[in-house]
């Protein structure tokens, strides 16, 4: 098959972007290729797209304790390759992160080595987060491992990695692949016909995004203090709506208190927010996209105790980069603030 465009889409973060792409180049023949995330592959199927072929691919896993299983996913890496995309000519191909995602690394140099095609980098969102973050070169059991892993990945993608950045351990190397880079300077909105719409007929919403690692993070009075605020907000008449992440979903135990979930596999920018009157996490990137349109938004890092407090600066600076500082962190009253 001749393809104009390969595009792969490596989180749910992308998808707005890869759907823009997909637009400046209406009536091209595109491969959208969506890779581990198999509740985004069910969510794009949905949407109203025209010339364009959807497939979904997870991860390969390999056990970084069994050398062994080095070879033998190296081995379904080139399967995949010979299957899936060889007998393909694609045009120009885009990516969008360079950290973690071995997998599509291993296919962007397939792609460099056996193709003619144009490869580019674009990244919306790579270099915002690791602003805040040191390149760790002191010497520690830590570096030794990540750097060992970094080689690992190397081999059995057939491109380098690299280990620099504390926070994002491993990095493709793209800088030797001749590959270009474009991050756009522009925000990027989702068409409208693309929108999820929350129907609850209230000017009281308040949407809550919260996944299963973030309870697991936090002390278990921080626990006790959540559901105490969910249970205050349904005492005010608030219409409380539960949003959990596109992989690892939402906290089963807090089901009981909201109204209504949104679909895990839905990227936060396809929400309309219009009619949203707040919405709150603790240290979900998925809050960042409607504080940037200006809507009303609150991080609870502030007002709860983590396990490891030590990760609340990280996360604090994560969120306030990605978001042009419009998150507001409330404090441990922050119902008063409503």
């Amino acid at each position: 098959m001749k393809y104009d465009l390969l595009i792969i889409v490596q989180a749910a973060a992308d998808l707005k972007h890869a759907l823009l792409l997909c637009e400046k180049h209406d009536g091209k023949k595109i491969h959208l290729c969506i890779i581990h995330v198999e509740l985004i592959y069910e969510f794009v199927k949905q949407l109203p797209l025209k010339n364009i072929d959807i497939d979904f691919h997870p991860y390969v896993q390999f056990n970084i304790r069994n050398p062994f299983s080095y070879s033998i996913v190296k081995n379904k890496l080139s399967i995949i390759w010979k299957t899936y995309f060889k007998p393909n000519v694609y045009g120009k191909v885009y990516f969008f992160s360079r950290f973690y995602d071995w997998f599509s690394a291993s296919l962007i140099g397939y792609l460099h080595r056996e193709t003619g095609a144009e490869i580019i980098y674009y990244d919306h969102y790579d270099d915002a987060s690791i602003k805040s973050i040191n390149i760790d070169r002191k010497i520690s059991i830590e570096l030794i491992k990540h750097k060992f892993i970094a080689l690992v990945v190397s081999y059995i993608s057939n491109v380098e990695f690299v280990y620099q950045y504390k926070f994002k351990s491993l990095e493709f190397n793209y800088l030797k692949y001749n590959i270009s880079k474009f991050s756009p300077n522009y925000k990027v909105y989702v068409n409208e016909k693309f929108q999820y719409k929350i129907k609850e007929n209230s000017n009281k919403v308040i949407l809550f995004y919260l996944s299963k690692n973030e309870i697991v993070m936090l002390t278990e009075s921080a626990k006790k203090i959540v559901i105490k605020s969910l249970l205050s907000l349904k005492k005010l008449d608030y219409v409380l709506i539960l949003k959990g992440h596109p992989r690892t979903g939402f906290p089963k135990e807090l089901v009981r208190y909201f109204d209504s979930i949104v679909p895990n596999y839905l990227p936060s920018e396809f929400i309309c927010y219009k009619n949203i009157f707040l919405t709150i996490g603790i240290v979900s990137a998925a809050l960042c996209f409607p504080a940037q349109l200006d809507y009303k938004v609150f991080s609870l890092i502030n007002a709860l105790d983590f396990k490891h407090e030590n990760n609340k600066m990280d996360y604090y600076n994560y969120l306030m980069q990605l978001s042009d500082n419009k998150i507001l962190f409330v404090s441990k009253d922050w119902l008063k603030d409503l």
